[in-house]
C-alpha cells in the first residue's frame, strides 16, 4: 500500500480545514506520506504555486489532485514537479494520470482509480462504498476520503494531513 498524504488547508464542504500555513502542511505530509499530495485548485486551497513549492521541498512523488478539466492543466503540473496528476471525471489517456471516477460506470478502461466517497458536486457521500467499487473494479484502486479511515485492501490510501 502506497500512503499518500495530502497537504490541504481548504475544502469547498468543510471551510477551513487547518489554520497552518501550507508549508508546514506540506512538511508534514512529507514525514507522513510515501508520497505527497498537493491540491492544484483553489476551492481547496492549492494552487500550481502550492505545487512549485512543495516541489522544491521533497524529492517524493508528488499526486497533483485537482479536477484538471484540460490537458493543458495536467501538463502544467507535470510541468511544475507533480510525478502523478488526478484528473476528475475523464480520462486524457496521458501517463501518470490516475482518474477519479464521478459514477461507478465511469471505471471503463482506466489503468488507476482513485474512489472518492463523497460526491465532488455536492460534497456528499456517494451512494456506492468502496466494498461495491471493489467488486466492480479489479485495477490498480486506491481510494479518496476526509479523514477517515481506508479500507486495508486499497493499494492507494489518501488521507489529509491535520498537524498539531
Amino acid at each position: 500500500m502506497i500512503k499518500i498524504a495530502e497537504a490541504k488547508k481548504l475544502s469547498p464542504f468543510d471551510g477551513e480545514i487547518s489554520p497552518f500555513p501550507m508549508e508546514r502542511l506540506i512538511e508534514q505530509a512529507i514525514i507522513e506520506g510515501d508520497w505527497v499530495s498537493i491540491h492544484t485548485e483553489a476551492p481547496w486551497g492549492g494552487s500550481l504555486d502550492t505545487l512549485r513549492m512543495a516541489r522544491k521541498m521533497t524529492t517524493k512523488p508528488i499526486l497533483a489532485k485537482g479536477i484538471h478539466k484540460t490537458d493543458e492543466s495536467i501538463q502544467a503540473a507535470f510541468d511544475l514537479g507533480a510525478n502523478y496528476v488526478l484528473c476528475v471525471g475523464r480520462n486524457p489517456n496521458i501517463n501518470n494520470v490516475i482518474i477519479e471516477p464521478i459514477q461507478m460506470g465511469d471505471f471503463s478502461d482506466y489503468p488507476v482509480v482513485l474512489w472518492n466517497r463523497r460526491d465532488l458536486s455536492t460534497g456528499k457521500p456517494k451512494v456506492f462504498n468502496w466494498a461495491d467499487v471493489r467488486k466492480t473494479y479489479k485495477g490498480i484502486l486506491g481510494c479518496g476520503s476526509y479523514g477517515y479511515p481506508f479500507p486495508w485492501d486499497a493499494d492507494f490510501c489518501l488521507y489529509s494531513i491535520r498537524p498539531k
